[in-house]
């Protein structure tokens, strides 16, 4: 195993070489915000524990510890920090926001743990939480413990050039292929985000970069690639993605189409729904009077900038958002890497096999099964302007 950097809350998340000292509710993931310092959190109630099993191998922890803002108005509000290895403790604070107001802010820590001398392959490190006088506040804050691990030829290499958490990864990808493959795969929903469809098979791995997977029991956590390379070929009846192909550049979405006819069955249906760059040079030139710029358009963009933290989409002192502003922000801010007119993404289906390629409308489409099926429509289902300036393509598998 190389060097890497180990997210501890990926690996809680996963459930991976995690062993916990707990009843159910004490430990467990959420955000904290701290003077607008937001970060994801192992929520340990004192006084229990959880170990993760990591390489015997040089390592440095850090993280950050707190007690949540929602415990600062106690009398008493003490909780004390213990990182431990099977054989010792190698790290102790305490830290008591009743008596000094000063704790009430996140602690940046971190310890080095050599590896243990004629050790195992690996060893369990320990993050124990405890209240002096056996107290129990149920407040005690780990924000986002990350374990980097050194290989012994580079014990000081830096630490933004060591890998990921490979090991993690190959386990989760290995989890979700086996439930991807226990599924009968007949309707395939790529891409789902946060729109899971009952009945049909919903798959999303996120970006690593803006999204996450969706938690949700009913996604399989793939990138939609790998995915779709792991099943059979002529398994599925139709295959579906919303606001999903422009994140892929025009090689990788072309990549995606072939391996898509590869697993439909013959006359199954991809449907692919994206912004449509006709409608957004349309936005930009002031055409679609029920979207105007300064009384829909202006605004509705002002809220999109206002939920995100990206400091590309920020204003200069004085500076106006314009229409140029906005295009440029919908390209960086939400991960486009190709937007497609109807000629383009027509002319890259037909390339990689697919006959019958039409437009569609929002809800609408020859096939039944693919009726209904639209979810991203700004707010009021099918009466918004939203989903009239999507573009909606269907284009079919040949019969034998």
């Amino acid at each position: 195993m190389a060097g890497g950097s180990i997210d501890l809350c990926l690996r809680y998340r996963a459930r991976y070489g995690v062993t916990t000292a707990a009843p159910e509710g004490a430990i467990y993931l959420r955000n904290a915000c701290i003077d607008s310092d937001e970060r994801e959190c192992l929520f340990l109630h004192p006084p229990h524990s959880v170990s993760f099993e990591l390489a015997n191998r040089d390592l440095y922890l850090s993280f950050a510890i707190a007690m949540a803002p929602e415990c600062w108005a106690e009398r008493s509000g003490a909780c004390t920090f213990i990182v431990a290895t099977e054989d010792e403790t190698v790290f102790s604070d305490t830290i008591d926001v009743a008596v000094n107001p000063a704790h009430r802010r996140w602690h940046p820590r971190g310890v080095f743990i050599p590896a243990s001398p004629g050790g195992g392959a690996s060893r369990a490190i320990t993050l124990r939480t405890e209240s002096p006088g056996g107290l129990d506040f149920r407040w005690a804050l780990w924000g986002r413990p990350v374990a980097t691990v050194f290989d012994p030829a580079d014990r000081w290499a830096d630490h933004a050039s060591l890998a990921p958490d490979d090991e993690l990864a190959d386990h989760v990808r290995a989890t979700e292929i086996d439930r991807l493959l226990s599924c009968d795969c007949e309707k395939i929903n790529l891409g789902c985000g946060g729109f899971a469809l009952d009945g049909w098979t919903n798959i999303d791995g996120g970006d690593g970069v803006l999204y996450r997977p969706p938690d949700d029991e009913r996604v399989i956590a793939l990138d939609a690639l790998r995915a779709l390379k792991a099943l059979p070929g002529g398994v599925a009846r139709c295959i579906s993605s919303e606001h999903f192909f422009e994140h892929f550049t025009r090689q990788d979405g072309y990549r995606i189409l072939e391996e898509s006819l590869r697993v439909l069955r013959p006359g199954g249906v991809i449907r692919i729904h994206m912004p449509d760059l006709a409608q957004i040079v349309r936005l930009y030139l002031d055409q679609i009077p029920e979207a105007d710029w300064e009384s829909v358009q202006k605004p509705h963009r002002r809220v999109h900038l206002s939920l995100t933290v990206d400091p590309y989409g920020r204003l200069l002192p004085r500076e106006d958002y314009t229409r140029a502003i906005m295009i440029n922000n919908g390209f960086h801010m939400d991960g486009h890497r190709f937007v497609y007119d109807f000629e383009t993404i027509k002319q890259c289906l037909e390339l990689a096999g697919f006959v019958n390629v039409e437009r569609a409308e929002f809800g609408q489409s020859r096939h039944e099964f693919l009726r209904g099926i639209d979810r991203h429509d700004g707010g009021e289902t099918g009466k918004s302007w939203i989903p009239g300036l999507a573009l909606i393509v269907e284009g079919s598998k040949a019969e034998r």
